[in-house]
């Protein structure tokens, strides 16, 4: 919380916009907690693993690297 209203005070003070304010890191230091229950019978939505995401990521990354060479 130091830093966020270090750098709102910096960001005041030069007429900038502040990288991180306290009410963002208020916001952040939240649990937020939501289900998914709602969109999965509604929409058909399928929670995808964490490492299966990861793995389609990068090879998707790795696509566009080399679509673009």
């Amino acid at each position: 919380m130091f830093y966020s209203r270090l750098e709102q005070k910096k960001a005041e003070a030069f007429g900038l916009y502040p990288l991180i304010t306290p009410g963002w890191v208020e916001t952040f230091l939240q649990d937020w907690a939501y289900s998914s229950a709602k969109a999965e019978k509604q929409l058909g939505y399928k929670i995808t693993p964490l490492r299966e995401g990861i793995r389609t990521t990068l090879a998707w990354l790795h696509q566009l690297r080399n679509k673009a060479a």
